[in-house]
């Protein structure tokens, strides 16, 4: 069974469980997400979703990335030496669950980063207009 993406990403940025620096990540993401937070919760959503060939799953799990992502950045987190490539990359090589899964998963190479990366993006952009707030250099649009 594979981890919870947020616990894995949370780990990943260093966040110590129990802290309320993590509580208030979590809960600000789980703000970002509401509309999917009802049929998945943030515990559902499992790292190897962002890989998933079910584009609803696929689609939640990289909008929780970045809402969680969202939020980090929002309460403070230093990220200066951390991208979503990084991000990405540490997800994909280091998190895979059964040999079957890391297998799989491993096979992907710097282009399926990058593109995981510019879904990333697009989905943080969607979840800032959503909430109202004004992206520059993103073109308006129905999101």
């Amino acid at each position: 069974m594979s981890e919870p993406l947020h616990e894995v990403l949370l780990s990943l940025l260093a966040v110590q469980e129990g802290t309320r620096l993590r509580e208030k990540i979590v809960n600000t993401a789980g703000l970002l997400t509401a509309v999917e937070d009802e049929k998945y919760p943030a515990s559902a959503v499992e790292v190897v979703d962002l890989w998933s060939s079910e584009a609803e799953r696929r689609t939640l799990a990289e909008r929780k990335l970045a809402s969680l992502w969202i939020a980090a950045k929002f309460w403070g987190m230093s990220l200066q030496r951390v991208s979503l490539s990084t991000i990405v990359t540490d997800l994909l090589y280091r998190r895979g669950t059964s040999l079957h899964e890391e297998e799989e998963l491993c096979g992907a190479g710097w282009g399926d980063v990058m593109e995981m990366v510019s879904r990333l993006h697009e989905a943080e952009m969607v979840l800032l207009r959503r909430q109202k707030f004004v992206v520059p250099g993103v073109c308006l649009g129905v999101s």
